[in-house]
Formats: C-alpha cells, structure tokens, sequence
C-alpha cells in the first residue's frame, strides 16, 4: 500500500481513480479529442511515481502527471493547474 502525503500534511491511500477522475475533469474542460490516450498516460505517470514505495507526497505524483501533459497537450496541463490551485 502507497501512502500519499497530501500538500497539509493529510495522509491517504494512493488511489488511481481518484487521480483518473482529476485527470478527466481536466480533459474535459480542456475539450480534448484524444480523451482516453491522455487519461491513461497521465495514470500511467502516477503508477509510475508510486512503484516500488511506501510513500509519496501528492506533489511528485502532481509533477510528473503535469510532465506528461504537458508534453501531449499544454492547454490540458494548464487547465489541471488551475483546477489544482482553486483546491
């Protein structure tokens, strides 16, 4: 089990979905075409910051999730953003 430390200090279980969910209200208010391909990237960017530890702070998962949006569509990783700072 990943335990993810939240940006005050909360700490929860590591949850794909919730990351999956956050990834699509992006996308969508981005109105991207390419839905499912940028969804499981950036998932597949959160498994991958997780792999192999016991914990992760929510800001690695957020950084390299934004890495990988960046790089497929910079208007999306913009709109994570700005969703990300009215939390």
């Amino acid at each position: 089990m990943v335990i993810v430390i939240k940006r005050k200090g909360g700490k929860e279980k590591f949850n794909p979905n919730k990351l999956r969910r956050a990834v699509e209200r992006a996308v969508r208010e981005g109105y991207q075409k390419k839905h499912k391909l940028v969804v499981s990237k950036a998932v597949a960017a959160g498994r991958n910051a997780v792999k192999g530890k016991t914990q992760v702070k929510s800001s690695l998962i957020r950084k390299r999730v934004l890495a990988v949006l960046s790089r497929i569509d910079p208007f999306i990783a913009s709109t994570w953003r700005k969703h990300q700072k009215h939390r």
